[in-house]
């Protein structure tokens, strides 16, 4: 043009599926001022420019980025900013992730950026947006520090972040409040890998800082509040991003139901609809070759203790679990490259102080398992709720472990259960279903009337207790004995957990009608099935002393049962 005229300007470079492109006018180009242009960039591929800009850039692809450049105020200004990315496959970033949009505008180099951002986590869709400092800020590592404004929300969930960060160039001076809801805990299950509990309502605050070093060496929350209809928690907590990651800290709260979360309801989706045509029937399995474990040989995931690293105390004032509710539970939790220990666990129940040590050791080749209890009152009517017996039963169990195994599998492990067990349970009563399925086939194959056990109701309890002694999965039986109203069964044997057999030695006496005889039966075979049949070699034995004969005579035998019973409690520690 001529002197006095703006030049018009167009600029195109292409390189490697790159394009770079400028266009407007400039009233002085030999002085390079009186400038008005519109700047594009574009590459299919962001990790195309790693060789420039000397850093690995994130796998973003269909990039497009656009602005407005001019000197209308006497400085180089930038406006109009405007970066835009289409489907990305980020699964290096994280496992899963996808991104299906993300889109950055900002009026100008010195105003806020807002982002919006939509995608998949596996099977799970979410969508955010954010707002933060400006890009001088970001460029120029202001020593006010960056704003930020977060949120993303998924399948029902919405997490938002909002504060500051000090120092954008080494993300470090991070100070975020962070808050949560969730309605459905279950709906996450695509995010977290594998099936959560459909707990709802579920809301979460805290304070996000990172640790010294900045934000790749760790984070802390502090004043960390979940709330939630089965309880609240409360504490601090120092996350580490290393590998593995870890957490440490201490968690309080006043109530915490434990059965709402371990037994809330499952719900089941419908599969999608398929117009693929149906997968014609399997073959029915063939036969199993051999007897069935009654005991699960399904291998136990411990994966998961290699994961993460943790040393966790929490202390809840009233907790809820089995339908038992227990008073100041504290617990110390560590979690050490693949080995876990609870370390100690107290709380007061109904009967007394509860005390657990446990441990599993998943590094060892076989992973090695260990539990000492001593939990004095335990509810029964729960325990047989959830073992699905009947449960119309009242009293308290008093229980003592102190066991180690190691194995793969609840078989493999009880196959090698070494230790003590004490339970015995004294003042309560019975539901009859229960006593029936316990000493029916007793009765009935010691000749005795078992229709005396009425098919209604509760009987009264005197005691029930036994020890057991176990070595590599033998377990020796002494002092077993059931004491009620209506009958007297005392007993001991071997039981084998290795191939889960019996070789029990009752002696039933019922107390109401006939003589009072008593005749030995002989409990023997596989637990799945055992063979309960009158012991004729032991019948002449039915009448000798000891304390079971004095028992039978109308001695105490719950007494030494008891006592048996306790002196399995663990040593003191």
């Amino acid at each position: 043009s001529g002197v006095g005229s703006a030049w018009k300007l167009q600029l195109v470079a292409r390189s490697e599926g790159m394009r770079l492109a400028a266009s407007g006018t400039a009233e002085r180009p030999a002085d390079a001022t009186g400038y008005d242009l519109s700047l594009e960039a574009s590459t299919p591929d962001l990790t195309t420019l790693d060789g420039l800009t000397g850093q690995k850039l994130p796998p973003l692809h269909d990039v497009s980025a656009s602005a407005r450049l001019s000197d209308a105020t006497g400085e180089a200004l930038l406006s109009a900013l405007k970066l835009h990315a289409g489907p990305s496959d980020l699964n290096a970033v994280l496992a899963g992730l996808a991104l299906d949009r993300l889109d950055l505008d900002a009026d100008g180099q010195t105003q806020p950026v807002h982002a919006e951002a939509e995608g998949r986590l596996g099977a799970t869709a979410w969508k955010g947006n954010a707002a933060f400092g400006s890009p001088a800020s970001l460029l120029e590592g202001r020593a006010a520090g960056l704003p930020i404004a977060v949120a993303v929300a998924a399948a029902g969930a919405q997490v938002s972040a909002k504060g500051n960060l000090t120092s954008p160039a080494t993300v470090s001076g991070l100070d975020l409040a962070i808050t949560a809801t969730v309605a459905d805990l279950s709906a996450l299950s695509g995010l977290a890998g594998e099936p959560l509990p459909p707990l709802r309502d579920l809301s979460l605050t805290a304070q996000l800082s990172d640790r010294d070093g900045g934000l790749a060496h760790g984070a802390a929350l502090h004043a960390v509040a979940l709330k939630a209809p089965f309880g609240d928690l409360a504490g601090d907590l120092d996350l580490g991003f290393q590998k593995p990651p870890s957490v440490q800290g201490q968690l309080t709260g006043k109530r915490f139901d434990l059965d709402a979360v371990l037994l809330a309801p499952q719900t089941s989706t419908p599969p999608p609809p398929t117009t693929s045509p149906p997968a014609p029937a399997a073959s029915p399995p063939p036969p199993a070759s051999g007897p069935r474990h009654l005991i699960s040989d399904r291998p136990f995931n411990l994966a998961f203790l290699s994961r993460l690293d943790g040393d966790l105390r929490l202390a809840v004032e009233e907790l809820r679990a089995g339908g038992v509710a227990a008073r100041d539970l504290a617990g110390h939790i560590v979690l050490n490259h693949g080995r876990l220990t609870l370390d100690p666990v107290t709380a007061t129940l109904p009967g007394g102080r509860l005390d657990l040590h446990a441990s599993v050791d998943a590094t060892a080749a076989e992973p090695v398992f260990a539990v000492a209890l001593n939990a004095p009152g335990v509810a029964v009517k729960p325990l047989l709720t959830a073992f699905g017996l009947p449960d119309d039963s009242t009293g308290n169990l008093e229980l003592a472990l102190d066991l180690t195994a190691t194995g793969r599998t609840p078989h493999a492990i009880a196959a090698t259960l070494s230790g003590k067990i004490g339970a015995l349970m004294t003042e309560g009563e019975l539901d009859n279903r229960l006593l029936a399925n316990m000493i029916g086939a007793v009765l009935h194959a010691a000749r005795l009337p078992g229709d005396l056990v009425p098919a209604a109701g509760r009987t009264k309890l005197r005691c029930i207790a036994t020890r057991m002694d176990a070595a590599q999965g033998i377990a020796t039986v002494t002092n077993l004995v059931l004491d009620t109203s209506r009958a007297l069964v005392q007993g001991g044997g071997v039981v084998n957990l290795a191939d889960e057999t019996l070789g029990l030695r009752l002696r039933p006496l019922l107390r109401v009608g006939g003589p009072g005889v008593v005749l030995p039966v002989r409990v023997a075979g596989a637990m799945a099935a055992p063979n309960v049949a009158l012991d004729a070699g032991g019948a002449l034995a039915a009448f000798a002393g000891g304390a079971a004969a004095a028992a039978e005579r109308g001695g105490d035998a719950c007494g030494p049962a008891i006592a048996a019973a306790r002196a399995a409690r663990p040593a003191a520690r």
